[in-house]
């Protein structure tokens, strides 16, 4: 593990323990949005706080924090960051077929051997 991954794994446990103190801490858009999200979402796991209305809504606004940072900040920043964009792709995807905006998705294979790679899809297959 690198050092760089210790230190965001520490800062995700002092904003849980802010998150149980009630306080919202502030999102930046160098977080690991998909590894905060997971984690904070571990804590409404145990039965005994989801009791809290106040509680929850503390943790889901600050998760939704994290999904605005991840709508707004530059998907170059993100992917550099590590975050991965293909879970978001996908749910905006299956939004625009709900709505009959689209009328099928791509099939990853569609993108193999093309010229061109979705970003948000990370690595190209060989």
């Amino acid at each position: 593990m690198y050092e760089g991954e210790t230190d965001d794994l520490m800062l995700i446990k002092k904003e849980n323990e802010q998150l149980l103190e009630g306080i919202n801490p502030p999102v930046s858009p160098m977080d690991k949005h998909s590894v905060h999200i997971d984690e904070h979402s571990a804590v409404l796991a145990d039965p005994d706080l989801r009791t809290d209305p106040n509680f929850i809504n503390t943790v889901m606004d600050h998760i939704q924090g994290h999904l605005q940072a991840l709508r707004e900040t530059d998907p170059a920043l993100l992917q550099i960051r590590g975050n991965n964009l293909y879970p978001l792709f996908s749910l905006i995807m299956e939004t625009l077929l709900a709505a009959n905006l689209i009328l099928q998705l791509p099939e990853p294979s569609q993108f193999v051997n093309a010229r061109w790679w979705p970003w948000w899809c990370g690595p190209a297959p060989s």
